[in-house]
């Protein structure tokens, strides 16, 4: 492109001229077209807003409560900062066209300027976007009868808007810096687990909670609503907005000398997942964010000995592809083992069994990448394999099963060690269920990350909300599964009157689930039927 890596130093007019230029060389829209967009941005809101607090109210007033806001909202929160920072690897909060990367990063220009009103647009999104889920959560809190005191709702909102503009100013230092992504990609394998570790310490008492709390900024942004006295949240709130304005300052900095090449990849990456998300390719969209993160390592990995079946081809494949991407084999076994965990410590609570549950589909997912790629090119496995394209596919689902069910009993273990009387049966529950959990994975994976046109022509015809509906249907379709095979499994031992005498109705369960899908995986038909 003729750039150079770093800003231009030659003298030439400010930023703030070309932009006074431009505005003055380019019309501005209309009146009545502006007055139309606000129009419909506030009837949108009203109408969305009065839906959404019908749903919050109804749903969360029985999660988010005193109890469980100081138990769980540090550790939500953790998730929540590690995700926003790491988005900086594929996108961040500044984003050039890829024109304007040729043509304004190699003028004379500021960069640090040039980056400034869209960093800080991302900052007031993300504020904005904090406090929207502080208003989620108090509206929760107030659920049932509950009483919320004024100073409370301001705390916990100005608490998740600093956490917002806290993970936004960390995602802008990843984007600008090699380091802080390769950092940040170890942070979000990293994450789940130590959440689900905070969660289990959290819950074991007082004290544990203490230390949850005073942990980090996770802690700090839900400290109003945990209980604490006013001081102390104050204190916490203080802290949280030194380093959140610390973080957004440096941040500011960092794109001055932000590398044009990190730039470049970002344009070219958000220009092929916007198209592809267009023609609702989502699949086509993650390959192209993730050209953004540079390339993948390859490593050697294990020397395994080809096996002498070839029935078994596809699993020593799946094997030897798991020991040379051991970052993400690790993140699995990482999410199913705190999955199981979570789900044996938490398992009087359906609903954070099936925040669980989600955990081991997630390790699932990144388990079944190689199903992936053979979807992606259906006709591959006609060159090398004789099997139709299903029974191809239901053999990769074998070393992803093995890997969850071993990482879920090492979570499961020690977690069904503390409880009293039925830890035992408990964790037999939490595990027999991973090999269901991780085929909803692989059925999820099957679909390509492709949206049909069946469901897209059924949702724009039979939908009232216009299709929306139908269609976030079918994308949770198989997350939810997974989500409800593992609080319905845990939760009938969990309550059950006899736990031991339950569990072979769960074993049985899990076994019928696991061949009706292991069916559904096995019995696709070859791309050209």
């Amino acid at each position: 492109m003729g750039v150079g890596p770093t800003a231009a130093t030659a003298p030439g007019p400010g930023v703030g001229v070309v932009r006074a230029w431009w505005r003055a060389h380019t019309p501005r829209p209309p009146l009545g077209k502006r007055l139309d967009a606000l129009y419909t941005v506030a009837i949108s809101v009203a109408i969305l807003g009065a839906l959404l607090y019908g749903t919050a109210s109804s749903a969360l007033g029985s999660v988010v409560t005193p109890t469980t806001l100081p138990d769980w909202g540090p550790a939500v929160m953790l998730v929540a900062l590690v995700a926003t920072a790491a988005w900086g690897t594929w996108q961040g909060p500044v984003v050039f066209a890829p024109a304007d990367v040729g043509f304004l990063l190699g003028a004379p220009l500021s960069r640090r300027a040039l980056a400034s009103g869209r960093l800080v647009r991302g900052l007031a999104l993300a504020a904005g976007g904090g406090a929207l889920v502080g208003a989620l959560v108090l509206i929760g809190l107030g659920g049932h009868g509950r009483s919320v005191t004024a100073a409370t709702a301001a705390g916990l909102i100005v608490g998740t808007a600093l956490c917002g503009v806290l993970g936004v100013a960390g995602a802008a230092h990843v984007q600008c810096s090699a380091r802080w992504s390769r950092a940040a990609q170890v942070a979000l394998w990293a994450c789940g687990p130590v959440a689900a570790g905070m969660v289990v310490l959290a819950h074991s008492g007082a004290a544990g909670r203490a230390v949850v709390l005073w942990s980090g900024p996770w802690g700090w942004a839900v400290t109003p609503a945990a209980g604490v006295a006013t001081p102390r949240a104050l204190v916490a709130l203080a802290a949280l907005a030194a380093l959140t304005a610390a973080a957004a300052v440096t941040a500011a900095r960092a794109f001055g000398w932000c590398p044009t090449e990190r730039h470049a990849v970002r344009a070219q990456a958000r220009e092929g997942a916007v198209a592809s998300m267009g023609a609702f390719d989502a699949r086509t969209a993650r390959l192209a964010l993730r050209e953004a993160g540079g390339p993948a390592t390859v490593r050697r990995g294990l020397r395994l000995a080809p096996p002498r079946r070839a029935t078994l081809a596809v699993p020593w494949r799946d094997a030897v592809a798991a020991t040379r991407a051991p970052a993400r084999t690790l993140a699995a076994v990482l999410l199913a083992a705190g999955g199981a965990a979570l789900a044996v410590a938490e398992a009087q609570r359906p609903a954070a069994v099936a925040v669980a549950g989600l955990g081991t589909y997630l390790a699932g997912a990144l388990l079944v990448e190689p199903l992936r790629l053979e979807i992606d090119r259906p006709d591959t496995h006609r060159l090398l394999l004789l099997p139709p394209l299903g029974t191809v596919l239901a053999g990769h689902a074998v070393v992803p099963m093995l890997v969850a069910t071993v990482a879920a009993t090492i979570g499961a273990a020690p977690a069904g060690a503390l409880r009293a009387h039925d830890g035992a049966p408990v964790a037999a529950a939490a595990v027999v269920v991973v090999p269901a959990i991780v085929l909803c994975a692989a059925l999820s994976a099957r679909r390509g990350g492709r949206v049909p046109i069946s469901v897209l022509s059924t949702a724009s015809a039979g939908d009232p909300t216009g299709g929306g509906g139908i269609l976030l249907a079918w994308l949770a379709a198989w997350p939810a599964g997974a989500a409800a095979i593992a609080a319905i499994a845990v939760s009938i031992v969990a309550r059950a009157a006899s736990p031991p005498s339950a569990l072979p109705v769960v074993v049985g369960l899990a076994a019928v689930a696991g061949a009706a899908l292991s069916s559904a995986l096995r019995g696709t038909h070859e791309p050209d039927d």
